[in-house]
């Protein structure tokens, strides 16, 4: 496996995460319902869960020993490799909904293919994604 290209990956894997765990707090005390509000603070805490991860993974592998609070918050907005998608602002709540199905989507079919990746960290936070 080639170290910088699994760098890369991971970043912009944990930065999709990131910016949708981001995204999804800014409904707590704002969503129509409690129990949605709860929903999406939950998804929220395990995208920011699966980006430490990968931040982290990256540091080991990149070279520059890197901590996930560098990748976090240390870096030019235009550093980050997320998909735009995730970075929409929330407008309504069925904006938000949509975001999350394609999104979430999205990430499960690309989880479900590096289940087999050959960096057995990376892989195993694509299985636990898949659960």
């Amino acid at each position: 496996v080639d170290a910088g290209a699994l760098a890369a990956d991971c970043v912009a894997l944990a930065d999709d995460a990131l910016v949708s765990a981001q995204r999804l707090a800014e409904w707590v005390t704002r969503a129509p319902e409690l129990e949605e509000e709860v929903a999406l603070a939950n998804i929220g805490l395990d995208l920011l869960g699966q980006a430490r991860l990968l931040y982290s993974r990256a540091g080991q592998v990149d070279g520059t020993g890197r901590d996930e609070d560098a990748y976090a918050y240390f870096r030019e907005a235009d550093d980050f490799r997320n998909v735009r998608l995730a970075e929409l602002p929330g407008g309504d709540f069925a904006f938000t909904v949509v975001r999350l199905l394609v999104l979430s989507s999205w990430r499960l079919a690309h989880f479900r293919r590096l289940e087999t990746h050959p960096d057995p960290v990376l892989a195993a936070v694509a299985a636990k994604g898949v659960k």
